[in-house]
């Protein structure tokens, strides 16, 4: 997977979130489709901020699902 289209909405929220919890960096993640279950999970953009350019002190977000 090389590209992930996403909700402008959920992305804008996401940004809010980032700068309200003091995150100075992000780092974004491809997640691809998988099925748990029996119940099929759409490919996401996996979300962690990080307050320094410290890596091992990260806080995990909601991913970002792609858009069908």
């Amino acid at each position: 997977m090389d590209s992930l289209t996403v909700s402008v909405a959920d992305l804008e929220s996401l940004v809010a979130d980032l700068r309200n919890d003091g995150m100075k960096y992000v780092t974004l993640s491809f997640l691809e489709e998988d099925e748990v279950d029996g119940e099929r999970i759409p490919p996401a953009l996996g979300v962690t901020g990080y307050e320094s350019s410290d890596m091992s002190l990260g806080t995990d977000y909601d991913d970002l699902e792609s858009i069908e």
